[in-house]
């Protein structure tokens, strides 16, 4: 896809269906002792399950950080979810 002056790959966007076991071992240690957890900002790594290898493969994807916060703190329980930025043009109440 053209942008600009240069082209760039366009890739599938999935939404995130399943989180990592070891990963979210860690993010429950980590949380359940008062930590405090910045996470999915780049919307992780997109793998998929290789039955036959039964392992883990890399994709060429993209994961939507947003939704996979989302699907981190409701695994997690978590009380609220921000999503931060510094773009104007999602500002809400801007005065």
């Amino acid at each position: 896809k053209q942008d600009g002056q240069f082209y760039r790959q366009v890739v599938p966007s999935p939404q995130p269906i399943q989180l990592i076991d070891q990963q979210l071992t860690a993010l429950k240690l980590l949380t359940k002792n008062d930590v405090i957890v910045i996470c999915g900002g780049g919307g992780g790594i997109p793998v998929i399950f290789d039955p036959v290898s039964r392992r883990l493969t890399g994709i060429e994807a993209v994961i939507d950080k947003d939704r996979a916060a989302c699907m981190l703190g409701k695994t997690l329980g978590a009380d609220g979810l921000m999503i931060l930025t510094d773009v104007e043009g999602v500002a809400v109440n801007k005065d």
